[in-house]
């Protein structure tokens, strides 16, 4: 698996992040902080209740930040969730049982 080290993302195979289109790729590392998935706002403290109780390292991070947040209000923020690449797996494999009826862009479909 590749690894950007510009956006966190993880995928299969590639010379770009196929998220963010930068070249700052390798290949990742057992500790690697990994992208899986953005949630508005308002869904991102259930999403994070919820991995708490499954016992799921994460952090998160505002997409746009404090200022942005604060001129355009908290409602149109969006929270950007990592987890490390030993727990990756896991945490897409559960956003696709929480989200069944949504695709899981950030998460690959096949994991090695």
């Amino acid at each position: 698996m590749l690894y950007c080290e510009s956006c966190h993302a993880v995928f299969s195979d590639g010379r770009v992040c196929p998220l963010c289109h930068k070249r700052y790729i390798r290949d990742v590392r057992e500790n690697d902080l990994c992208f899986f998935t953005e949630q508005p706002f308002l869904m991102a403290s259930v999403v994070e209740d919820i991995l708490k109780k499954e016992r799921l390292n994460f952090v998160t991070r505002p997409v746009h930040g404090a200022g942005i947040s604060a001129v355009t209000g908290a409602m149109l923020e969006s929270i950007r969730f990592y987890t490390p690449y030993t727990e990756y797996a896991k945490a897409c494999e559960f956003m696709e049982t929480m989200f069944p009826d949504e695709e899981q862009e950030d998460c690959p479909e096949e994991q090695s």
